[in-house]
């Protein structure tokens, strides 16, 4: 967990092509019951969250880091924030990985409301997606 952190500095592009498939473990091992399990993923998402390039995403990245580790209560707020948002630039794999499990999450909770928000995020930034793979 702490090398994927450390390639944050040594191989940033070729972590940032990677984020999609490791953002969702690295959330997974932040429900570990071990502190130091907990504490080392997410180590190493704030450091993974300093690969993102896209200037808009940069700003929300403590709030998507929030809502990773923390989805019942910090799921809401997060989505409020994106939707307060206004993306101008497009939507690159490393900003998408840290914000689809945010929207995933909202899309999957039980409150109608809170899954219309969701879906006027996803609605917002299809248009912005440049590469979609």
């Amino acid at each position: 967990v702490q090398l994927l952190g450390s390639m944050a500095y040594c191989a940033p592009k070729q972590l940032s092509t990677c984020l999609p498939t490791i953002v969702p473990q690295l959330s997974d091992v932040l429900s570990d019951p071990h502190p130091k399990v907990q504490s080392a993923a997410n180590e190493a998402l704030n450091e993974i969250g300093r690969v993102i390039r896209n200037p808009e995403v940069q700003g929300l990245v403590p709030s998507l880091l929030a809502a990773i580790a923390d989805p019942n209560k910090q799921t809401r707020p997060c989505l409020d924030v994106l939707l307060e948002t206004v993306f101008i630039n497009t939507i690159d794999a490393p900003s998408l990985a840290l914000i689809v499990p945010v929207v995933y999450r909202g899309l999957r909770d039980r409150l109608g409301d809170t899954k219309r928000r969701a879906a006027r995020i996803v609605g917002n930034m299809c248009t912005l997606i440049n590469d979609p793979k």
